[in-house]
């Protein structure tokens, strides 16, 4: 049975956050006391960053460097009740270049979360996200979704995003989780695209060293194309995985997962037919067309900490939609962390990525071959002028190889100065 991100799951799933989120505004569940508590944290990063390449601008070609202001005011915000928290946040990126004014923008994150207590063993979550970013690193960090290495142009990226989750502790070894998320992606090729994501979860904790999990997904993305018309597609993912998290001692652990992806792809194909006239091939029209695919997938993640220095090493591969561009790829990401603390105050850190995307023409819903590979290091040096104040000296360098059509490699070097004001505690109204 096949879901569908319809009109009316979207209808139906507003009115269940805009009632949960009543329930909560009027101090869920009824009779209680009412008492309740506040917090606030502000925060603000002032970054000087030099860009040697901010335009992305091939190897060979002009490249055009210079230096931003980059202000990030954030406020964190939380009201308690003897059951319900409800959390927000906001997030401005106000960012001033020198010489390229016209890419002078404001990126924002706006999110609210609330999580109702059932009872001892259940909650009930909802929370809603809405973005405006225009970094061209961002699918090289994890919370953007699955770790491409993309480096993108700068334009700007719409998300609105919904969630809502359910769990329960089944037992005092076992939980068990469901949640539906709704997505919707506004960018440079992309015009109101939707993702609905379904998936449950059940973990077990075996013993003190292992718990055990195993997750089961369905994504419905119908992406619309600006005008797009006959090359909009749909794709349905069914996924499967299974996980173990092991604690060798208290500074040394393990997490991996590895599963199955099975994805249903339906497009219009183009149609070509030879001209008797001129006997060329000449495009005559479109036909629907399905193609199913599989794919695998794993992750995993160690790390190691000594007494002033710590190690990770992570992996994973998987099978993704950009919702930049529609591309749909297979992700194999590879990366290394060394931090290390210098004195109560100093501290500093290595990362070295490798990133590669994968995918034949006619596999998924591509047109053409995908070949694409990242590499990504990044140092940076911390010190804590005082208990509010952080500052932070970095250095970044990309390699982006594209040989899917003609072939490009873009490099960039970045160098950033940070300063980072932190409040010691939140600021409480009781």
């Amino acid at each position: 049975m096949t879901l569908l991100c319809s009109r009316k799951t979207k209808k139906l799933f507003r009115i269940i956050i805009q009632s949960a989120v009543v329930m909560a505004m009027i101090g869920y569940p009824p009779g209680s006391t009412g008492a309740f508590n506040v917090q606030l944290t502000p925060s603000f990063d002032w970054k000087l960053l030099y860009e040697d390449n901010v335009y992305g601008v091939a190897e060979g070609g002009q490249k055009t460097a210079d230096f931003s202001n980059r202000y990030k005011p954030k406020l964190e915000g939380s009201i308690n009740f003897s059951r319900v928290s409800i959390n927000a946040q906001s997030t401005l990126n106000i960012i001033e270049y020198t010489k390229e004014k016209d890419w002078n923008t404001v990126d924002q994150n706006y999110s609210l979360a609330a999580i109702f207590k059932l009872n001892h063993r259940s909650k009930f979550q909802i929370a809603g996200n809405y973005q405006i970013n225009t970094d061209t690193t961002r699918y090289f960090q994890s919370e953007n979704g699955t770790p491409t290495g993309i480096l993108v142009s700068k334009f700007e990226n719409k998300t609105k995003s919904a969630l809502a989750s359910y769990s329960n502790n089944l037992s005092a070894k076992s939980l068990l989780r469901l949640s539906f998320a709704y997505m919707t992606f506004d960018t440079l090729y992309s015009s109101g695209s939707d993702f609905c994501i379904y998936s449950l979860f059940y973990k077990y904790t075996a013993n003190k060293k292992d718990t055990l999990s195993i997750s089961l997904g369905y994504n419905d993305i119908n992406f619309k194309f600006p005008g797009g018309g006959n090359f909009n597609f749909k794709m349905n993912t069914y996924s499967i995985s299974g996980g173990v998290d092991h604690t060798f001692s208290q500074n040394f652990t393990l997490n991996f997962s590895m599963g199955l992806i099975y994805l249903e792809t339906k497009f219009n194909k183009a149609v070509f037919e030879e001209d008797p006239t001129t006997g060329q091939m000449v495009f005559v029209g479109s036909k629907s067309t399905r193609v199913g695919s599989t794919g695998s997938s794993f992750s995993l993640s160690l790390e190691k900490k000594f007494s002033y220095t710590g190690l990770q090493l992570s992996a994973g591969q998987n099978v993704s939609t950009n919702p930049d561009t529609g591309e749909t790829t297979q992700n194999t990401n590879l990366r290394f962390i060394v931090d290390h603390k210098f004195t109560h105050k100093l501290k500093g850190s290595i990362d070295w990525a490798f990133y590669s995307n994968t995918a034949d023409a006619g596999e998924y819903n591509n047109a053409r071959k995908y070949d694409q590979q990242s590499f990504a290091t990044t140092a940076q040096i911390s010190y804590a002028f005082n208990r509010r104040v952080m500052i932070t000296m970095q250095y970044s360098k990309i390699d982006y190889k594209d040989k899917s059509i003609f072939g490009y490699d873009t490099k960039r070097n970045d160098i950033a100065l940070r300063v980072s004001f932190r409040p010691l505690r939140p600021f409480m109204v009781r």
